[in-house]
C-alpha cells in the first residue's frame, strides 16, 4: 500500500524518476492483471513516462495488461499509445530486443490484439518488426 504522504527524496531530477519508477512498477504490474481496458490505458500512459528506467519491464507489463484486457484493442487512443511506446522502445533498444526472445515475444503480444481489430498502423508496425526480427 502506498501512503498518501509518500515523499520521494532525490538529489537530481533523474533520481526522482528512477525512484518513482521503482515504486510504481510493482503497483503497475499488479494493476496490469485486473483486465479492465480503461485501467490498461492509464497503465500504458504511466509506463510511457517511466519506460526509460526499465524498458524491458515496461513492455512485459504492457503485454500482461493487454493480454488481461482484450477489449483494450477497442479503446480509441489505445493503438496510438501502444505504437508510441513500441516505436520508442524499438528505436532505443533494437539490439537488446533482438537478443532477447522474451522481449521480442512481449512486443508481438502487445500488438496482436490491435492487429486482430484491423488497425492499419499496427499492422504496418508488425510488418516492420517482422522484417527487423527476420
Amino acid at each position: 500500500m502506498v501512503s498518501r504522504n509518500l515523499k520521494i527524496t532525490a538529489d537530481a531530477p533523474g533520481d526522482i524518476q528512477a525512484e518513482f519508477a521503482a515504486l510504481a512498477f510493482p503497483l503497475l504490474e499488479q494493476l496490469a492483471e485486473v483486465g479492465r481496458p480503461a485501467i490498461v490505458h492509464d497503465i500504458v500512459r504511466v509506463l510511457k513516462r517511466i519506460a526509460a528506467s526499465d524498458p524491458k519491464r515496461t513492455i512485459l507489463t504492457v503485454a500482461t495488461a493487454v493480454a488481461a484486457a482484450p477489449g483494450y484493442a477497442w479503446e480509441p487512443d489505445g493503438a496510438q499509445a501502444v505504437l508510441d511506446l513500441v516505436d520508442t522502445t524499438v528505436a532505443e533498444h533494437r539490439d537488446r530486443i533482438l537478443a532477447d526472445p522474451q522481449w521480442t515475444s512481449a512486443l508481438r503480444q502487445v500488438l496482436e490484439g490491435f492487429v486482430a481489430q484491423g488497425i492499419d498502423a499496427v499492422i504496418a508496425k508488425v510488418h516492420d518488426l517482422d522484417v527487423m526480427f527476420g
